[in-house]
């Protein structure tokens, strides 16, 4: 009861963070969900997985963290609580986020990039750890930009330069020319940085 209470005081401010993040300066959110194991959602039918949906401001806006709680893992709920966001949205390849009206999405290359490196820690095969270091070089230009403090117009600069692209074009100019076989760990790891490369590189049209 004292739950329910509190959460009913708090609730004016809850609907006024989520006015801010959804119309945040910087037009760009994050999102995840991971598993909750509820006793009863309020149904005859027992659920041991539900979920809770994290929204977050980037890492240059104010911060501003948004858990939703939801008892199953449907697409409507992302669409639901973005419907009046317009901007970028960072995310992995669940399928649930792909279809939000005025949304774009940027797919997250630490989810590539592990694929890889779960492989590497299995069989310790080089040519997956060349690949890794493929990634790890843009990793470190990333660094660099952020370390120098610049602007966003500065940082999409840079990342357009030739330089910054050698890097990007690389990696996928690599997988490209694998020859693992499209159903092998490796080759599943390879196909899912190739099927979603425009949503791995978004980044390059906004600082």
């Amino acid at each position: 009861n004292y739950l329910i209470k509190g959460a009913a005081l708090l609730n004016p401010f809850y609907k006024y963070l989520k006015h801010l993040l959804i119309n945040n300066d910087k037009k760009v959110l994050h999102a995840d969900e991971t598993t909750l194991k509820v006793i009863n959602v309020g149904s005859k039918d027992k659920r041991d997985k539900s979920y809770v949906w994290m929204y977050a401001t980037s890492v240059t806006d104010n911060p501003i963290y948004i858990y939703e709680y939801r008892y199953d893992r449907r697409g409507l709920w992302p669409r639901e609580f973005l419907k009046d966001y317009k901007g970028y949205l960072v995310v992995d390849d669940y399928p649930g986020y792909n279809h939000i009206p005025n949304v774009t999405l940027q797919k997250c290359f630490v989810h590539a990039r592990r694929k890889f490196t779960d492989i590497y820690k299995a069989n310790k095969d080089p040519k997956v750890l060349y690949i890794i270091n493929l990634i790890d070089k843009i990793f470190e230009a990333e660094k660099t930009l952020k370390k120098n403090n610049l602007t966003d117009t500065e940082i999409k600069l840079k990342r357009n330069g030739q330089n910054y692209l050698d890097l990007l074009n690389g990696y996928f100019n690599h997988l490209e020319k694998t020859n693992y076989p499209p159903n092998s760990i490796t080759g599943k790891a390879v196909l899912y940085s190739l099927n979603i490369k425009k949503e791995l590189t978004t980044y390059l049209k906004d600082g």
